[in-house]
């Protein structure tokens, strides 16, 4: 299935800072005064609309997106609509919000419990189906995460303002961490608290780092295989890799190295070159695992709606056909990479079958030497580590000011 990932209904994603809209920027203390007449907001409303008349029924935001504009997007989208809540899946997430790197990220108990609290006022959904634990990798310490914010976000599940409990970020090491650890705090003292992770990034025609990497230190296990073994339900974000499978110029905020960006740009010249949409053929990539509960699909505008209903439609002509085998690990996913491409063969136009062999070609393809240097992804921790070191204080400092507590 997919789901809409509404990251789009908001400012602080676009690809050139010359084309941010001022009008558009909020912070959470402002956000509710978001001027629902902007065409820019009438059009995500428009879109939210189409997305949810189109079969599309999960949404999945962040107070983080926009600042809180992409949940008042939400909210406005659903009084228009007037729908069944029982029939949406409305999925946030806790731990970051505002631009000013102070104000950014707090894992505080109190901050977690405003921001549920804040969260459903927005959107007017009276509960959220999953709480996501976002970008945990910036928290100044996991004993902090494990002292603080899940606890907190535990109790918003105690009071029925959350169904479920969930785990988002990069770092897929981080994650078999704070999965592990939670364990401790669930009243069997062995079964997760959590009931879905979601990861972004690490599936896609240059990544399958979700079933390739091993992220147990005692035995090979990607955090796919981990998810099936615990239960947890498992979502995949990203699968244009935030803009580089696309036939634009990166995002100037990427995080990626020069030298996956140069390889997705000549990815892009050979779609080009063969008049094969890039970004339909990375979708098509990443609908192709079994394993993957949910794709969660960008869609700022309505033609983004149509490409990922047209993109479902296609794939659905070979869902009956073999599942995919859930690991690549020992060969670092080239198997993987066969099977997917062989099941996509019978829809994929001669044209696209051709980019695509040449996309996955080990020797000359554009991702070649990305996968030979294992450089298909980029270092979450280094980013966390790199962001803190820019903020007065640093970790030290918020981990402290992170554990006082207004009331328990």
């Amino acid at each position: 299935m997919i789901g809409l990932g509404c990251s789009s209904f908001a400012n602080n994603f676009v690809d050139k800072e010359d084309d941010i809209d001022t009008e558009l920027t909020v912070r959470q203390s402002s956000a509710h005064l978001l001027n629902e007449t902007h065409p820019k907001v009438q059009e995500w409303v428009e879109t939210l609309q189409l997305a949810i008349a189109s079969g599309i029924n999960l949404l999945d935001t962040a107070p983080w997106y926009g600042h809180g504009s992409s949940e008042i997007v939400i909210g406005l989208t659903l009084k228009k609509l007037e729908i069944d809540r029982s029939k949406l899946v409305i999925n946030t997430k806790v731990g970051r919000y505002d631009a000013e790197p102070v104000e950014q990220f707090d894992f505080s108990y109190d901050m977690t419990i405003q921001s549920v609290k804040r969260s459903i006022e927005r959107m007017g959904c009276e509960y959220i189906n999953v709480l996501q634990l976002h970008d945990p990798e910036f928290s100044p310490s996991v004993d902090l995460l494990m002292a603080e914010t899940i606890p907190a976000m535990m109790e918003c599940k105690r009071r029925g303002w959350a169904k479920a409990l969930g785990l988002t970020g990069y770092p897929l090491e981080m994650h078999y961490e704070i999965l592990e650890r939670a364990k401790t705090l669930s009243a069997t003292k062995d079964d997760s608290i959590f009931d879905q992770v979601l990861t972004y990034g690490h599936f896609n025609i240059h990544n399958q780092n979700l079933c390739t990497m091993s992220i147990n230190p005692n035995h090979d296990q990607s955090l796919m295989e981990y998810c099936e073994a615990n239960s947890l339900a498992l979502v995949a974000a990203a699968p244009l890799s935030m803009g580089l499978l696309t036939h634009d110029n990166p995002p100037f905020w990427h995080p990626a190295s020069d030298f996956l960006k140069e390889a997705c740009q000549n990815a892009a010249c050979i779609a080009k070159e063969h008049n094969v949409n890039l970004p339909m053929l990375a979708t098509l990539f990443a609908l192709a695992h079994d394993g993957v509960g949910c794709t969660l699909l960008g869609m700022g505008c309505k033609r983004d709606v149509d490409n990922a209903i047209s993109a479902v439609k296609r794939y659905a002509k070979v869902q009956d056909l073999e599942k995919c085998a859930t690991s690549g690990i020992e060969d670092k996913g080239r198997s993987l990479r066969l099977q997917i491409q062989s099941k996509l063969f019978p829809i994929l136009s001669e044209s696209e079958a051709k980019v695509l062999n040449i996309l996955l070609d080990e020797v000359i393809g554009p991702f070649a030497n990305v996968w030979q240097n294992n450089e298909q992804a980029w270092n979450g921790m280094k980013e966390a580590d790199s962001f803190w070191s820019s903020v007065d204080g640093g970790k030290e400092s918020a981990d402290i000011r992170m554990r006082l507590r207004s009331f328990k």
